[in-house]
């Protein structure tokens, strides 16, 4: 089976914004913001802590560090990049509270799988970066993607699925993507994971699907 090209990925330039910081001490991480609606809201609600925020696109990046300094969000440092290869490089293990993935891109077709940024090997990273106790959440209008990251959790010790959880408890602002998709009638997936040093695996049903709901609707 092909693996990500990490090599290739690599030789990028890291961007920042709005500088780079002399030492990365973050509480919050999201990763692919979009547009950068989500960000914002996370800048506003947890005024009080440290956020950073990867993004894949340089466009994007452009655009939402445009958009925090039009808001004013001084507590959030952006970096361009792949996260695969940023987190290890510049954040230290168990630095973050939660870790946000909303709607990454599926890559649906077989052949393209190895571009998931959910692979089994990154969750295992991921896991590295939370702080015990810590959350990382995810969502995706894709459900064989979400069953695909659930397959993953269900093979690494010290992950634990969290009970089912609305949406509106895990966050208040809906992204870009998930509006688009409740407006298209997509399901979402919800998954809800917490970093358990003391569990010795995640005990599931083989085969338990992850969570489908019917999302509520949205105002344009």
């Amino acid at each position: 089976m092909k693996t990500f090209p990490i090599e290739h990925v690599q030789k990028k330039e890291t961007l920042f914004y709005p500088v780079r910081p002399e030492v990365f001490e973050t509480d919050i991480l999201e990763i692919g913001p979009g547009n950068g609606d989500f960000l914002l809201s996370l800048s506003k609600e947890f005024s009080g802590k440290k956020i950073a925020a990867i993004e894949l696109r340089e466009k994007r990046f452009r655009q939402i560090g445009r958009r925090l300094e039009r808001n004013l969000a001084k507590n959030v440092t952006l970096l361009w990049g792949d996260a695969r290869i940023l987190l290890p490089q510049y954040f230290k293990k168990e630095s973050f509270e939660k870790i946000y993935i909303l709607f990454p891109d599926p890559w649906p077709k077989t052949r393209h799988a190895l571009w998931r940024l959910l692979s089994g090997d990154f969750l295992q990273v991921l896991q590295g970066f939370l702080k015990p106790e810590g959350e990382l959440l995810f969502a995706t209008d894709e459900k064989p993607y979400a069953d695909a990251v659930l397959k993953e959790i269900r093979k690494i010790a010290g992950w634990k699925l969290l009970p089912e959880t609305s949406k509106t408890e895990i966050r208040a602002k809906p992204t870009y993507f998930e509006q688009k998709w409740m407006r298209a009638g997509r399901n979402i997936c919800h998954l809800q994971i917490k970093k358990d040093p003391l569990s010795l695996g995640v005990e599931h049903p083989e085969g338990e699907p992850a969570r489908d709901k019917k999302a509520d609707p949205v105002d344009p």
